[in-house]
């Protein structure tokens, strides 16, 4: 299954940055921990059960305009899939992905900030069965595109802001021969919990 980056949504920020404005100096920093709960396609869905996720974003704002921020950044995140388990054998399955996109940020209020973000990158899926009697070790991968938008709700407390965000992201696998089982389109939900700090 292909699956296209939404090129019309980033090219529309872009020009959005560029045009009218204020430049606005500084930038800002997010930690998150939540759950990633596997959507499609049926051979993740299947195979994996809600799954432990943290991550780290980093970036700058560009532009103020009408009391929104647009800013790019960088980030990186790691999940502790959930998967199938082998009778007497340990497994253990993770997802890396590092990824770079845009940022939309607006103060609703002086406590409240919505935003809401897109990005893409890499997806690399590492899946290790480890080595028994009548078993050897075990270890399947692939690198695919990862797409990864996002929306957060936070509270201005003190010098940050803390909150919720909901993403809805893509990973896409077309590993063979050895690695053939990371071959599938993976959607997942995300809850995660966010905090954030701007930077002067």
């Amino acid at each position: 299954m292909k699956v296209r980056v939404p090129a019309i949504t980033i090219a529309s920020v872009i020009l959005l940055c560029a045009a009218g404005g204020a430049a606005r100096a500084g930038g800002f920093a997010d930690g998150e921990v939540g759950i990633a709960s596997p959507l499609g396609d049926n051979d993740y869905d299947n195979g994996f059960d809600a799954s432990p996720k943290i991550g780290v974003h980093i970036g700058s704002w560009l532009r103020e305009q009408d009391h929104v921020l647009m800013g790019v950044e960088l980030g990186a995140d790691l999940t502790f899939l959930d998967g199938p388990g082998i009778a007497n054998v340990d497994t253990s399955y993770h997802r890396v992905r590092a990824l770079a996109g845009l940022r939309l940020a607006y103060d609703v209020s002086k406590m409240i900030r919505v935003s809401a973000r897109m990005a893409v990158g890499a997806d690399y899926t590492r899946f290790h069965a480890s080595a028994t009697i009548l078993t050897p070790d075990s270890t399947q991968s692939n690198v695919g595109l990862a797409i990864d938008p996002s929306v957060a709700l936070q509270l201005h407390i003190g010098g940050g802001s803390y909150g919720v965000q909901l993403g809805i992201p893509v990973g896409t696998h077309n590993g063979k021969g050895n690695d053939a089982l990371v071959n599938y389109t993976s959607y997942d939900f995300d809850f995660m919990f966010v905090a954030s700090a701007d930077i002067d």
